[in-house]
């Protein structure tokens, strides 16, 4: 009871408070429906606050915590940006977040990392509704915690097919400026697409990180195309086992050409 009280007085400080509140980080663990309660109260509790920048759920938020924070994320216009931090969230749980996606304008950040249920109808679903909404994305971060290692049974991947969605998402909003998929699903396809939006001219990519099981085809695809790219900045080139030294240096020969800098390590 202390402890529901504590949560309830919680939300209500955020919600009439006129400060500025960075990010509100929930992490979530293991509970009965006496603690979804709790949620579902401090979170009816935080319903027409503006203070809050930005919000990270963290661990075993799955779609019945989503529900409980459904009334709250819905009704909020104001957070630029939102983190889904190794959770169980699925297509449902984003469905129950369709309103938010579409009413956010303000978002500017979308972030989703080693989250054990984010398949290609999730991702999808966010993408959509993002796009349904006009969100003026600015960030977007998909990425897979067991990178590199054998498939945990049970865990959704995003596969080619979702990454060729996202990819088709950036290509309709330009004003995404940092772009990072480390996903076992890109592929030398979908680089082969994204080397297609760096050279258009309303591209505003100035930072990249990509991690998949592409390998040289994809990544001399994107260095030819860097040769006319104004935007880009900042390339990390992550976990894939297909890459070798021959895209590797592609990519540093553009770098020390274009930009006059960079480093390979093999």
């Amino acid at each position: 009871h202390d402890q529901a009280t504590n949560f309830i007085q919680l939300g209500r400080t955020i919600r009439t408070t006129h400060r500025s509140i960075r990010c509100l980080w929930i992490r979530f663990n293991n509970g009965d429906e006496s603690i979804l309660a709790v949620l579902r109260e401090f979170s009816h509790e935080l319903i027409g606050s503006t203070a809050i920048e930005s919000m990270v759920l963290e661990n075993r938020i799955g779609t019945h915590e989503i529900r409980c924070m459904k009334d709250f994320l819905c009704s909020n216009t104001t957070l630029r940006g939102i983190k889904f931090l190794k959770t169980d969230t699925d297509a449902s749980s984003f469905l129950l977040l369709h309103d938010f996606f579409v009413g956010n304008s303000s978002l500017r950040v979308f972030d989703a990392f080693g989250n054990t249920k984010l398949g290609d109808e999730a991702i999808m679903e966010v993408l959509e509704a993002m796009t349904e909404g006009g969100v003026m994305l600015e960030t977007l971060n998909v990425g897979e915690r067991t990178f590199g290692e054998e498939v945990d049974e049970g865990v959704v991947r995003v596969s080619e097919v979702g990454v060729a969605s996202m990819m088709d998402f950036v290509s309709r909003t330009p004003s995404i400026t940092h772009l990072k998929i480390r996903l076992r699903g890109q592929t030398n396809n979908t680089l082969a697409t994204l080397s297609n939006i760096l050279q258009t001219p309303q591209c505003n990519i100035s930072r990249l990180e990509l991690d998949g099981q592409f390998g040289d085809e994809g990544i001399l695809l994107l260095a030819e195309a860097l040769k006319t790219n104004a935007t880009v900045r900042t390339i990390t080139i992550g976990y894939s086992e297909n890459l070798t030294d021959v895209g590797g240096n592609a990519l540093l020969q553009v770098s020390k050409d274009v930009y006059g800098t960079g480093t390979w390590e093999s």
